[in-house]
Order: C-alpha cells, then structure tokens, then sequence
C-alpha cells in the first residue's frame, strides 16, 4: 500500500467516524436556534413587564405625592374649622349665650 492509498485510506475512514458527530453537531445547531428564539421571546416579554413596572413605579409616586398634598390640605382645613370654632366660641360666650369655661 503506498502513501496515497493510505491517505485515502485514512480520509474514507475519519469520514465514516466523524459524519455521525457532524450530524449530532447539526442537530445542536437547530436546538439552539430554537433556544435562540425562544429567548428572544423572552426578552421581549422581559422588557414589556419591566416597562409596566416602572410606569406602576412612576404611578406609585405620583400618589404618594399626592397624599401628601391631599393630607397637607386636610390638616389645613382642620386648622381653619378649629380656628372658626375657636372664634364662634369665644363670640358666644362673649354674648353670654354659652357660659364662659375655664380650661384647666
């Protein structure tokens, strides 16, 4: 047998021995294609819920400010009733229709 003959030899039988890791190696391939795509779906559906919790992030803020104006308001009209009570009192114990108290 002479080199070539050998050679050829050799080049037939890798190929017998490797055509079956090429087709293992294909069928990879398209598995991660698949997983390619399905992770770009992911992705997509990563990105749609973090845009949902930043606009919940950005609503949550929005009411919590406000509730602050809302309960500066409150506390405000409070004042200004217990203020308008305060005078009332004062104006009718003034006229003698409520008897004067002494606070203690």
């Amino acid at each position: 047998m002479d080199n070539q003959e050998l050679i050829e030899l050799v080049g037939t039988v890798m190929k017998r021995e490797i055509s079956p890791i090429i087709v293992r190696l294909d069928a990879m391939d398209q598995r991660f294609d698949s997983i390619e795509s399905r992770l770009g779906v992911l992705e997509n559906k990563q990105d749609i819920t973090q845009r949902k919790l930043d606009n919940l992030d950005f609503k949550v803020d929005n009411l919590a400010i406000s509730m602050k104006g809302s309960e500066r308001n409150i506390k405000k009209d409070i004042r200004l009733l217990q203020d308008g009570q305060e005078t009332l009192i004062v104006v009718l114990e003034a006229k003698g229709i409520l008897p004067r108290v002494e606070l203690q």
